[in-house]
C-alpha cells in the first residue's frame, strides 16, 4: 500500500494502530465517519469482487492490513460501507 500511494495519490491512505493491527481510516481522502457509521472494511475474498454484490461479513479480515497473509488466487477488497455498531467492535 505504501508503494501504491507513492506512485499514485489515489492510493494515499491513513491508518490507526489497533489491538488487531493497522486499521485503514482514510483512502484517497475518504475518511471513516463515526457520525454515519461508515468505515473502510477489508475483505479476504477467494473470488473476484462484484461491485453490485457486496461480500458478506464472513469474508471480513479478522486482522489489520499489516497482518494479512496474502494467498494466491485471493482478492483483498477495501469497501467503504455503513456498519452496524455491534459488528465494528
Amino acid at each position: 500500500m505504501f508503494q501504491a500511494a507513492k506512485e499514485n495519490h489515489n492510493y494515499e491512505f491513513k491508518f490507526v494502530e489497533t489491538h488487531y493491527g493497522r486499521s485503514i481510516t482514510t483512502i484517497a481522502g475518504v475518511c471513516d465517519n463515526e457520525a454515519t457509521s461508515q468505515y473502510w472494511m477489508i475483505y479476504n475474498l477467494p473470488f473476484c469482487p462484484d461491485v453490485h454484490n457486496p461480500p458478506g461479513n464472513g469474508y471480513l479480515s479478522p486482522v489489520g492490513v499489516d497482518k494479512i497473509e496474502v494467498h494466491d488466487g485471493y482478492h483483498y477488497l477495501f469497501w467503504y460501507r455503513t456498519v452496524n455498531v455491534d459488528e465494528h467492535q
